[in-house]
């Protein structure tokens, strides 16, 4: 995401080294929250010209999505273009593990990483979710 954001950039929530894996690691990442970002549409706004060219050095698709209703129905209607776009996914906000695996079972195959995209959400003027972001833009 470095690109995205410029040099200075460093990953807010980066876990620590050494910080323990499996079940009782994973549980410690919840709840997920990105304070700038809702459910929403996104209408017909488009990124300023500076962040649109650095959306020009995408090497592949991503969206952002939450647990809601409107982003796991968005999931589902676009799941075969993301898929065939090879794009991967940020999980934004979830409130618990079973939030993560619901969204996962509508994923089926799309990579999911979860975590607060607060530094995106500001460096990319975004204020709503889902949103797919290409090289050519944001699209919902």
């Amino acid at each position: 995401m470095a690109p995205l954001l410029g040099d200075g950039w460093r990953p807010q929530d980066e876990a620590p080294a050494g910080r323990p894996g499996g079940p009782a690691g994973d549980m410690d990442i919840f709840p997920i929250r990105t304070p700038q970002m809702r459910p929403g549409h996104l209408g017909a706004s488009q990124p300023a010209a500076e962040v649109a060219a650095r959306l020009r050095g995408l090497s592949r698709p991503f969206c952002l999505i939450g647990s809601d209703e409107l982003s796991l129905r968005w999931l589902a209607g676009n799941r075969s273009d993301l898929l065939e776009m090879g794009a991967i996914c940020m999980l934004v906000e979830a409130e618990t593990v079973n939030d993560l695996s619901t969204v996962l079972q509508h994923a089926r195959g799309i990579p999911m990483t979860p975590a607060s995209a607060s530094d995106l959400a500001e460096h990319l003027s975004l204020s709503v979710y889902p949103v797919l972001i290409t090289r050519d833009g944001f699209r919902q």
